[in-house]
């Protein structure tokens, strides 16, 4: 990376850390306010007005409070979403684009909302040791949620395609004969139509697991660098990191939960209200929004060193200078921070800085 490469990619990622800042600080105060100054037992006697069953007060407060949180959080998104990627040349969307992707999402964040929040409240009502009950069910659906990506959800914002260069799936397929892996399921996205930014991931489970590679990716790239990368994402498969990850975010879910159960018990005991009571929910949500900051840096760190044995995977089955080459061009391409603070890779980083990883290929010895 030239001089200017690099500070640009430090600009707009310096950016970005100071969005999450200030979003976390706005989700923060908006629950100290929603408890404290009343809101919550006035969005709960709303929704009580429009439905009396306890279920149904607990869907419209959800269904408000989600709204309403997606509007206050609307500018902030327009600037994160959409300015800021337009101000670094990375989106190619215009407003009206963005904004019909944005409904989309804003759609599943409501369904998903609900349904949690329902959960929630049942398990809270009717069962002891709801966090138990609450973790399962938390892990089942995001279980649920993995499988159905690849072919419920990710096609309402992606075309998939075939990948159509005969030559490029002739060397994928010599990779999957050696490593004795099905190759079925290998597509690539129009992401290209959106953002100049390239990626490839493994997602779904079982029957709806695929490899998916941006189109940037695909038009831009050498066919040994796009091997490095599938090389990469069948470490992923083979060792089956996506499992792992979920029984890893079950294992913190479930601590997180009976932690926050025994700090609200007394929580709610001091302002006399039931754990139960949906007008609570602010100070559920900030223990759960601390907790998830202290823990997030464990999460990273475990996501990190999955990457780290995919990445030497990889490198056992691809070529070593087409790996680095690929980690460079993806830096640049992406506004990637090749060397960040240590303080923001412990709390941020899910992946190794692209430095590291680039020095772990040029070490790597294959024997």
């Amino acid at each position: 990376m030239s001089m200017s490469d690099q500070e640009k990619s430090k600009a707009y990622q310096s950016i970005k850390h100071r969005l999450f800042i200030i979003s976390l600080t706005m989700d923060i105060l908006g629950l100290v306010v929603l408890f404290f100054f009343g809101l919550s037992g006035f969005l709960k006697g709303f929704a009580s007005e429009i439905n009396h069953n306890y279920y149904g007060v607990v869907f419209f407060y959800f269904l408000f409070l989600s709204i309403a949180a997606y509007l206050i959080n609307l500018p902030l998104s327009i600037y994160s979403g959409f300015i800021l990627e337009h101000k670094f040349g990375l989106s190619r969307e215009n407003l009206f684009a963005w904004f019909k992707k944005d409904i989309k999402k804003l759609f599943f964040s409501l369904l998903f909302s609900l349904i949690l929040g329902l959960a929630l409240y049942f398990f809270l009502r009717n069962k002891a040791y709801w966090w138990i009950w609450f973790a399962t069910f938390y892990f089942s659906f995001s279980v649920f949620l993995t499988f159905i990506l690849p072919i419920v959800i990710l096609p309402l914002f992606y075309k998939y395609k075939k990948i159509n260069d005969e030559a490029l799936k002739a060397k994928i397929m010599v990779l999957a004969d050696k490593l004795k892996l099905k190759v079925s399921n290998i597509y690539s996205i129009d992401f290209s139509k959106e953002s100049t930014k390239a990626n490839a991931a493994v997602i779904g489970l079982g029957s709806t697991k695929r490899i998916v590679f941006t189109d940037t990716l695909l038009n831009n790239y050498s066919h040994e660098e796009i091997i490095s990368v599938l090389a990469h994402e069948f470490g992923h498969a083979v060792k089956k990191h996506m499992l792992k990850i979920l029984f890893f975010s079950f294992f913190l879910s479930f601590s997180a939960l009976y932690l926050l159960n025994i700090g609200l018990s007394a929580v709610f005991s001091y302002y006399g209200i039931a754990i139960s009571d949906v007008v609570g929910f602010p100070l559920f949500a900030l223990g759960i929004l601390i907790l998830s900051v202290i823990l997030m840096p464990i999460q990273n760190g475990y996501s990190r060193v999955l990457e780290n044995e995919a990445d030497l995977f990889a490198l056992s089955n691809c070529s070593k200078e087409a790996f680095i080459s690929m980690m460079e061009k993806l830096s640049i391409q992406n506004l990637a921070d090749k060397n960040p603070g240590k303080f923001i890779e412990f709390m941020l980083y899910d992946h190794p800085p692209i430095s590291k990883r680039i020095n772990l290929a040029k070490e790597f010895k294959n024997e």
